[in-house]
């Protein structure tokens, strides 16, 4: 999509498209050419009379279209004689229908909505101050119908720096009244991580001055939106909070080791928004409940996103070589104590393994254990004992046997058969079951090779053994 630029054209088809007086017309025209200079057509920046003289024209020609379309034959006959050109589209907007498109929805948003919420300190300038509420809510609903469909980074971009200074969404509290914030400020219930921002951005309060306290978020009033069917999760859009994992730079261009590019999923420069001021607030108030979860969250948090804290980058476009290295927020996490141990205490995540965690507060160890080992988790024995069990619990089930068999010898125990095998025959390494119709199965034992292991499945033909094929045992101890 080329730049987008305001021409004059453009500016009084929107002017006449929302019906504004003259006098609306010419603030709107003045803030647009205070505000939006960088939008500007080349030649209205620093002329704000020709950008106001061609805006006019342009005005009185589009309220009489019809009336002035029937004179073009003539016009283009006079131009004809006196030896020129007339082309209707030559003053009209260069630009394609989608950059068009755009500007409208730009002014729209940011002149006939947002102009209302932008206090600068004094209240928020409702056009119907008799019923607020009501307009209110239809202008987050006309709001959101047009930025549903802005899914552009750039377009997206603009949309929330022209939001930034709106107090426009309205935040969770027991006032019944209409109480709004900028996008900012407001965070969604969950994140799209999965987080619970409740617990994550608590506490919550405001303070005086219209300045927000605690850490400077409030939850969003889902209630109010979804009591009025409005798609609430759309004001993502405007800035409202939904993610907490900021990736960063992931390539530089420049000479020698400028020119730089993380390999796999390592983002070097990876911030976690709240971090610290989730640690210091564990660290302050350790025996608070809300300081659990905080500490259960921010470690869910951490585990998902730990595989791209960590990793490799490539350097040089000539002569390449690469380096392990870590974001920095792997630090912020392992300075300070903030996890709670099974003693009930708080630990650092180097003085501690992940077996060591309380199970009450952050639930089982999570799937993958690398994640633990990149956040830096000491390795106990704790740690070799669980990992031993793990690998046990991956063998088959023929290794299984074996393996008790051999605990069991060890340790005195003897071993119940099934109860379809009524003998037991042991002879060194190998240990033979014979079921009532005289049929032998067979375990050849080899320790050197554990957990190799052969089955045969035999029948006994006088003294002797015929192996005529394999088997499976099942065992159990009887201690």
């Amino acid at each position: 999509m080329m730049e987008l630029c305001y021409d004059a054209y453009s500016l009084a088809l929107f002017v006449v498209s929302q019906e504004m007086g003259s006098r609306t017309a010419m603030d709107f025209l003045e803030k647009v050419y205070i505000e939006e200079q960088s939008y500007l057509r080349p030649d209205y920046i620093g002329n704000k009379k020709l950008l106001f003289t061609e805006t006019l024209y342009w005005m009185d020609y589009l309220i009489d279209k019809e009336k002035l379309d029937a004179e073009f034959p003539a016009v283009r006959k006079d131009f004809k004689a006196s030896g020129r050109e007339f082309v209707e589209e030559a003053v009209m907007s260069e630009h394609a229908d989608v950059d068009t498109s755009f500007m409208f929805l730009r002014l729209r948003i940011k002149y006939k909505i947002l102009r209302k919420y932008i206090a600068d300190g004094e209240a928020i300038r409702y056009d119907n101050i008799d019923d607020p509420m009501s307009e209110y809510i239809g202008d987050i609903r006309q709001l959101i119908s047009l930025i549903s469909s802005v899914y552009s980074t750039s377009e997206l971009s603009n949309i929330r720096e022209m939001a930034k200074d709106a107090y426009i969404i309205k935040m969770a509290g027991e006032d019944e009244d209409v109480i709004l914030a900028k996008p900012e400020y407001i965070c969604l219930k969950t994140s799209d991580e999965d987080i619970d921002l409740s617990v994550y951005w608590a506490p919550f309060q405001i303070c005086e001055n219209d300045k927000i306290g605690g850490f400077g978020v409030c939850l969003i009033d889902s209630g109010f939106y979804e009591e009025h069917d409005i798609p609430y999760q759309e004001l993502v859009k405007l800035g409202v909070m939904s993610k907490l994992f900021i990736p960063g730079e992931r390539s530089g261009d420049g000479v020698g080791d400028g020119y730089w590019r993380a390999q796999g999923e390592f983002c070097p420069y990876a911030e976690i928004d709240g971090v610290i001021e989730n640690i210091a607030y564990i660290v302050e108030n350790p025996e608070e409940e809300l300081s659990r979860k905080k500490s259960a969250e921010l470690l869910k948090l951490v585990l998902i996103y730990a595989r791209k804290l960590k990793g490799y980058v490539r350097y040089r476009r000539n002569n390449p070589y690469e380096k392990e290295e870590e974001a920095s927020v792997l630090c912020d996490l392992r300075d300070d104590a903030w996890l709670y141990g099974t003693d009930g205490k708080l630990h650092r995540i180097k003085d501690m393994s992940k077996y060591e965690l309380d199970r009450n507060i952050y639930g089982e160890i999570f799937p993958n254990k690398e994640a633990y080992t990149i956040l830096g988790f000491a390795e106990k024995m704790l740690d070799v004992r669980a990992d031993t069990f793990d690998m046990v619990e991956s063998l088959d089930e023929k290794d299984q046997m074996i393996l008790l068999r051999r605990l069991a010898r060890k340790f005195g125990k003897s071993i119940a058969v099934s109860p379809s095998i009524d003998h037991l025959i042991e002879k060194g390494d190998y240990v033979a079951y014979r079921n009532p119709d005289g049929s032998i199965y067979e375990i050849e034992i080899n320790p050197d090779q554990f957990p190799l292991h052969k089955v045969f499945l035999g029948k006994r033909i006088g003294d002797e053994v015929k192996f005529i094929g394999r088997a499976c045992i099942v065992m159990k101890v009887s201690c």
